[in-house]
């Protein structure tokens, strides 16, 4: 499977799912090279992380973010290339 149909699978699974996908090629200043997935959700299930986990992600970052009334679940996962 490959990355498109992992996200595309995720993001079936819950509708209120935030996901951003890109790749740095080159370090420079604070990026670092590699694929990076980044989920933004009030919950995210573990069988999505461990679909990304299988896939060769691994978590850089989990943190959480309240913006008004609602609280969010940030989780930035990266591969190297």
């Amino acid at each position: 499977m490959n990355i498109q149909e992992i996200i595309f699978n995720i993001i079936s699974n819950n509708n209120h799912l935030w996901v951003r996908y890109w790749i740095t090629k080159e370090s420079s200043g604070l990026s670092f090279r590699g694929e990076y997935v980044e989920l933004r959700a009030s919950w995210i299930s573990d069988k999505n992380l461990k679909e990304l986990l299988e896939y060769g992600f691994k978590i850089e970052t989990i943190k959480t973010l309240k913006i008004n009334a609602d609280v969010y679940s940030d989780v930035l996962l990266k591969r190297e290339l």
